[in-house]
């Protein structure tokens, strides 16, 4: 069987993104040298790590957990590729953060929706979720509700579409 790292080194696509994703299946020791790799030295390597580990990580909800800090200094560190940050946000829509770390979550997630510069995709993942952490923080709903309808002036199409959708689940 190939490595995750020999997989990810050839032409990066959807085919071989998925070809890797089946790879992985529910190998935890195959998620295990993929997080390595995502949270590794090699910028280009975790650039094309990120994709495959937002379809793979809600399939390993403890091993994300376990690495739950190494993830969010990886989505705060000055010069992280947006690829990198959006598939950690990507993954995040599907997991519930680690109570431990929920405040920093919540925090580094109204940080990215707030940030104008960011990427759209990234905005919208950080909202959805937000969203989903109202289940632990009910508190949070309008905070949410209003943050959002004051971006919508600003907003693109994409993140207004997404907005609205997330507005209804408040």
């Amino acid at each position: 069987m190939p490595s995750v790292k020999s997989l990810l080194t050839a032409r990066h696509s959807k085919a071989v993104i998925n070809q890797i994703n089946d790879h992985i299946g529910y190998d935890e020791a195959l998620f295990e040298e993929l997080l390595a790799v995502f949270l590794g030295d090699d910028e280009e390597l975790a650039r094309q790590a990120a994709w495959v580990f937002s379809d793979v990580a809600p399939r390993f909800p403890m091993r994300c957990y376990q690495k739950w800090p190494e993830l969010l200094a990886l989505t705060i560190r000055p010069n992280t590729h947006d690829a990198i940050k959006r598939g950690f946000f990507r993954a995040l829509q599907h997991l519930e953060p680690p109570e431990a770390y929920l405040g920093e979550t919540v925090q580094l997630c109204f940080d990215q929706l707030l940030n104008r510069q960011a990427a759209i995709a990234i905005r919208v993942f950080a909202m959805t979720g937000l969203v989903n952490m109202v289940q632990q923080l009910p508190e949070l709903k309008t905070e949410i509700r209003l943050l959002l309808e004051d971006e919508l002036p600003y907003a693109s199409a994409g993140f207004i579409s997404r907005a609205r959708r997330e507005m209804r689940r408040l």
